[in-house]
């Protein structure tokens, strides 16, 4: 999933969080670093604490979740 992201979705950098506790299950959180995003907000939380930090609407975060599941389903 971070080829992906880095070469498709064009990201300098992917963080992958993994979690698992009581249920059995997979839970990930993909955190990705876009070009021109300050390093010092480079870590999986520090962008939180960026101003201009650019988030996007949810029809954006739906798309781009339909594109990794298109690109999972073919690879």
């Amino acid at each position: 999933m971070k080829a992906f992201v880095n070469r498709l979705e064009h990201a300098e950098h992917v963080y992958a969080i993994v979690a698992g506790d009581a249920v059995s299950h997979l839970h990930m959180h993909m955190i990705a670093r876009y070009p021109h995003t300050p390093k010092e907000h480079w870590g999986p939380f520090e962008v939180y604490d960026w101003e201009h930090a650019p988030f996007e609407e949810n029809r954006e975060v739906v798309e781009f979740c339909t594109r990794l599941l298109a690109y999972l389903e073919e690879t």
